[in-house]
């Protein structure tokens, strides 16, 4: 069975809804650091959460959630993390 997602994960999740940025960015955005940041973004990458692309011209990758496995809905005054196993 697996382990409940982080707080910072779901944070991280949200953030990248929709959107693609580096480990970078998304620290810099949740106030936190990128080696933090980046042990987040490992764990939900491997669990196929998250997709990573790597960025052209530059080293790094960007990562973004995988619309398969994850939809957020916002519905009035709540959001709802839905999270489907592959």
């Amino acid at each position: 069975m697996e382990k409940p997602l982080h707080p910072l994960q779901i944070d991280i999740l949200k953030i990248l809804y929709g959107k693609k940025m580096t480990i970078y960015k998304v620290a810099k955005k949740l106030n936190k650091q990128t080696p933090l940041i980046q042990f987040h973004v490992r764990q939900l990458y491997n669990k196929k959460l998250l997709i990573r692309k790597e960025m052209e011209n530059r080293n790094g990758f960007l990562y973004y959630t995988n619309k398969r496995t994850v939809k957020i809905i916002n519905d009035k005054d709540k959001e709802i993390l839905y999270i489907r196993a592959e």
